[in-house]
């Protein structure tokens, strides 16, 4: 070790005074010398103030060993001493990071030994900053995402990290250097991968490519991926770089939904004429109607147009009214018939039922149902209504019986007037309640003698019985009649009991003539 002249010591001084880094010059136990860099570094006045200290008060007590371990910052060896991070304590009480690096030499006439101390906390700040950024970005991808990938210039795998709760498809590292398309796959088609290469050739972005393989089980998985592309210092593009998610649960439920869309479709076809959608505004937004319907000829008239806005309609009819008000509510309805004017100029009549739809927050974003051509049905019910109305008007009892049952299936009101029953206590009636002289036995003699000749009726007189229990006579006319799906026996019944009271009356009046006759002393001949 060489001593320095007083020359030197003073251009040494100068030298160190200048220098940007902490200098500290210690013989093991003082402070020998310390740089205006040094005092800036632990917060005191200037340099000066720091020699004759212990050399250690400055030094954090896990980080001493350094100091008075030399032999760890100066190698044995003619190499450039090797740094070392150690903690300074600051006039504060606060620590600083430094680098330190030093040698031996001789300071005014003895041996000490020259730090060099370099303040690191703004790099070691920035390393944990980066440090935490990097396990930010990896946590968020973990939770936005189950695998991150990177791929080079020829979008082969460089990078393929699995989150922690992902289970892999292949065997780990088999994705690094090959593409995307050259390992085995079960979707899209050749068609698909062309569209996917042309937008990485071209070094564009891309969001939700999707692609199936075969995991280990032979169970096809489903994955959706986005990546962009990474540039170099040069901006020549050098690779891509993204995540990717598995979608399979995803697929499983779009395929659950199109195959109950398809049996909704398929039982909409089968039980109603058309299908509908409205927006809460309850205009038609979509009719999906079967070929050949009369009502919705062309069902793009009808979109934008509320159901009342169709020709035909009335919208101030009270009709209308009392239906916007269940629309109004959001309540479903069922079977709500209005007429509307087709492309023809004829009068339709239309059955419709709906449901209201709410989205995920549970807002009313409109209605959607079903809906069916009930022109034939109305118009057989208004003839029904006119054939009931006239056979209501009659003066005698109109009945219809069930063969097989032998209970009343319909009647008209003067039945109910006569026997003092309301309709539904009479519909499922057994007849042999009503008829007094006949039991069950006796009536199902005589409808089978009918069913023998169904082109024929019968008369029978008898009596009907009241719901007051009282009899009376009547005339009955039966004939059996057949339907598609049953036998039924039809009748007239006609109250007798007047005619009855009638012939008495004559009866009696012959009787009292003869017996006049019989008595008179007169005699009378004829000439």
């Amino acid at each position: 070790m060489k001593a320095m002249t007083p020359r030197g010591e003073a251009n040494y001084r100068t030298l160190v005074e200048c220098c940007p880094e902490g200098v500290l010059v210690h013989d093991g136990q003082t402070i020998l010398f310390a740089n205006d860099a040094l005092a800036r570094l632990v917060g005191t006045r200037h340099g000066g103030a720091l020699i004759g200290q212990a050399v250690l008060t400055l030094v954090h007590g896990d980080d001493r060993n350094l100091i008075l371990a030399p032999a760890s910052l100066l190698p044995d060896t003619a190499a450039a001493p090797l740094p070392v991070e150690l903690r300074l304590l600051a006039a504060d009480g606060t620590t600083v990071q430094v680098e330190a690096s030093g040698q031996h030499l001789a300071y005014e006439g003895r041996p000490a030994t020259q730090l060099m101390l370099r303040d690191v906390s703004h790099r070691r700040a920035i390393e944990r900053e980066l440090r935490d950024s990097a396990e930010r970005f990896r946590n968020l991808t973990y939770l936005s995402s189950d695998f991150y990938w990177e791929t080079d210039r020829q979008h082969r795998f460089t990078r393929y990290i699995y989150a922690p709760n992902h289970t892999p498809t292949q065997p780990i590292g088999a994705h690094i250097g090959k593409a995307r398309w050259e390992l085995p796959y079960t979707q899209p088609d050749e068609a698909g991968w062309v569209q996917h290469k042309a937008t990485l050739e071209a070094h564009l972005p891309f969001r939700d490519f999707e692609f199936s393989r075969l995991n280990t089980s032979g169970e096809e998985r489903y994955f959706a991926i986005s990546g962009e592309p990474m540039y170099g210092p040069d901006d020549s593009f050098i690779g891509y770089r993204g995540v990717g998610r598995d979608i399979t649960a995803k697929k499983h439920v779009e395929q659950s939904l199109r195959e109950s869309e398809t049996r909704f479709r398929s039982l909409s076809e089968l039980s109603a004429d058309w299908y509908w959608g409205q927006d809460e505004q309850y205009r038609f937004t979509r009719i999906s109607t079967r070929v050949g319907n009369s009502v919705v000829a062309n069902p793009a008239h009808l979109l934008g147009k509320k159901r009342w806005e169709l020709p035909g309609c009335d919208p101030d009819d009270p009709l209308w009214n009392a239906h916007r008000a269940t629309l109004d509510a959001h309540r479903p309805f069922r079977d709500f018939e209005y007429s509307k004017i087709d492309s023809k100029g004829n009068k339709r009549w239309c059955g419709v039922s709906g449901y209201p739809l709410l989205d995920a927050a549970g807002r009313f974003t409109g209605y959607h149902g079903f809906a069916k051509d009930i022109t034939e049905r109305r118009q057989s019910r208004d003839d029904l209504e006119r054939f009931r109305a006239a056979v209501n008007a009659l003066p005698d009892t109109i009945f219809i019986v069930d063969l097989h049952t032998l209970r009343y299936v319909d009647v008209n009101d003067e039945a109910c007037r006569k026997l003092g029953y309301a309709r539904e206590e009479i519909i499922g009636m057994p007849v042999w309640m009503v008829l007094a002289e006949y039991s069950k036995d006796q009536l199902r003699e005589q409808y089978a003698r009918l069913l023998e000749h169904p082109d024929q009726s019968d008369l029978v007189i008898t009596r009907q019985r009241r719901k007051d229990g009282t009899t009376f006579p009547v005339e009955i006319r039966r004939r059996v009649v057949k339907t598609a799906s049953s036998l039924l026996v039809l009748g007239t019944v006609r109250d007798i009991t007047e005619r009855l009271k009638g012939l008495r009356a004559l009866e009696e009046s012959e009787q009292r003539f003869r017996q006049l006759a019989e008595n008179a002393p007169l005699v009378f001949w004829l000439e």
